[in-house]
């Protein structure tokens, strides 16, 4: 497991067979999303066919974290890997609706909805 981050937000990421676990934590704006950048580029550089991001830990999160996120998407997507958010806080699952990010992402399956 790899850890990154200072104590405004950072990430931690696990990889186990083909998929990794990628686990956001503390408030992802401008500063936060900036702070975790490196951590989610060397994740989505991790041989996985698929990457769960589980948001439990994340309290705050706008477009700057979103956008982020999406970045992150399209780097996997590229590689031919699905990617999905788990354990989403009602607030995020908005701003996935919102921005019609939810229909980006992958559906996390049996593994946790996207509360949206």
């Amino acid at each position: 497991m790899s850890t990154v981050g200072e104590s405004m937000a950072g990430l931690t990421y696990d990889l186990k067979d083909d998929i990794a676990v990628l686990k956001p934590w503390g408030t992802l704006d401008l500063e936060g999303a900036a702070q975790i950048r490196g951590a989610l580029d060397e994740a989505a550089s991790k041989p996985a066919t698929r990457y769960l991001v589980d948001m439990q830990e994340v309290q705050f999160i706008d477009g700057s974290g979103l956008r982020e996120l999406m970045r992150t998407l399209e780097t996997v997507r590229a590689r031919g890997a699905r990617m999905s958010v788990i354990n989403s806080k009602p607030q995020f699952a908005r701003l996935l609706v919102l921005t019609g990010a939810n229909r980006r992402l992958d559906p996390p399956g049996p593994l946790g909805l996207i509360g949206a």
